[in-house]
């Protein structure tokens, strides 16, 4: 699980030192912009995160030999992914997806728990933003191998059209959201505006945070106990605001497995897209891309004693 003070150093989006931090005009602008610029790194990046994840993989699968040649079991190993849409023109390379993780893994919900004996990998789908192709293009093949999963949506965004420039459609509607099957679907929480939460202060983290659920919880007549925080951005308040909120797990796209199983109240998520290589989404499914918080952070403390340095007027030569 990742613990708390590690948490604004592992993560991939801007970091915040606590809710009221006075450098957040901008925060949110960062963050598209960063998104941005990791798109437009192309094929050179790709292939270079890929070939850091074979590595990974390769040091893991060693330690996994070592660890059930000493122990005599196999240690539980649970992947949560998370998508955001998909295109008409993706829906068939989701599917093979989804092959892949009945292929590889073991499907699971996100409410259930798993075995006590970790004789399978275990993979949960998650989606955010709660856009209309969830419905149209994701859940009949969900629905035609049965596997579970979970939505997160923005309680005061139902049914409104997307302007986000790489999008084009709606945002679920209430009437969609009541028509998806519950007993393969589990709805959470992405707040009420899809706000940036470290930008905001106190006050307002605890309306979008509180007033989601219960606006969810009214229309669905059912309990919200899942929360998925906007742009992936967190910090150690925000957690504590979920805490008091009532939700049971909230979601970060921090790239960890959930070594407990979904029993974890903070749990770590791996995205992924529809147009993924199959050796890249592979991986994911293995958690050969969680070396990425190590070697953001890593950054990060590379970044912050270069600058450090800079302001001193003592750079190494």
């Amino acid at each position: 699980m990742i613990q708390a003070h590690s948490l604004p150093d592992a993560l991939d989006t801007v970091s915040m030192k606590s809710l009221d931090h006075s450098d957040t005009d901008n925060a949110e602008g960062q963050v598209r912009n960063r998104a941005t610029r990791t798109r437009r790194q192309g094929l050179p990046m790709r292939l270079l995160r890929l070939f850091a994840a074979t590595l990974w993989f390769a040091g893991g699968y060693v330690a996994f030999l070592l660890r059930k040649y000493v122990s005599g079991k196999r240690p539980l190993h649970c992947v949560i992914l998370y998508y955001h849409g998909v295109a008409p023109d993706e829906r068939q390379r989701f599917g093979q997806q989804l092959d892949a993780i009945l292929r590889f893994a073991r499907p699971v919900a996100v409410t259930g728990q798993l075995p006590h004996e970790a004789r399978n990998r275990y993979v949960a789908v998650t989606f955010d933003d709660g856009l209309d192709t969830v419905a149209t293009q994701a859940l009949p093949e969900l629905l035609e191998r049965r596997i579970p999963a979970a939505v997160f949506v923005m309680s005061d965004l139902l049914g409104q059209d997307c302007t986000w420039k790489d999008y084009q459609g709606h945002f679920l509607s209430s009437e969609e959201l009541l028509r998806l099957p519950h007993d393969l679907i589990t709805f959470g929480s992405h707040t009420c505006t899809h706000a940036f939460l470290p930008g905001l202060d106190r006050e307002g983290a605890c309306w979008e945070i509180h007033e989601s659920r219960a606006k969810l919880e009214k229309l669905l007549g059912r309990r919200i106990t899942h929360f998925s925080f906007p742009y992936g951005a967190f910090n150690e308040g925000l957690i504590e605001i979920c805490r008091e909120a009532g939700y049971e797990h909230v979601f970060t796209t921090v790239h960890q497995p959930a070594r407990r199983g979904i029993n974890e109240f903070v749990l770590g998520r791996v995205r992924v897209d529809p147009h993924d290589w199959p050796i890249e989404f592979r991986l994911k499914l293995h958690g050969a891309y969680n070396w990425l918080p190590i070697a953001i952070a890593l950054k990060r403390k590379v970044v912050r004693i270069l600058r450090m340095s800079g302001m001193g007027g003592a750079l190494v030569p």
